[in-house]
């Protein structure tokens, strides 16, 4: 990303861009894998698309998302994994 929309007086801080989309990225590279090692992320999981966009706004320490899906298993090493509420937690 950061690639594709830099210009030559102007380049992201890369660092600062995994800091501050680090779910989104972790999440968008297990798509990524899972696309690659055969699975058709259209038919069996239509909402990877719009789940990759909302992790974007993690990158506001004040958000918080409520899911009733657990992606504990796309996101494992980023800190903002822990803004991501599942709705049974709350039960």
């Amino acid at each position: 990303m950061i690639r594709r929309f830099s210009t030559d007086s102007f380049r992201p801080d890369l660092d600062l861009f995994r800091q501050l989309f680090s779910a989104a990225i972790e999440y968008g590279d297990s798509a990524i894998r899972r696309a690659r090692a055969g699975e058709n992320l259209r038919k069996n999981d239509a909402g990877v698309f719009g789940d990759f966009q909302l992790f974007f706004y993690l990158a506001d320490p004040q958000i918080h998302l409520l899911t009733k899906e657990d992606f504990s298993t796309d996101i494992k090493n980023s800190p903002q994994r822990t803004r991501i509420v599942t709705l049974d937690s709350l039960r």
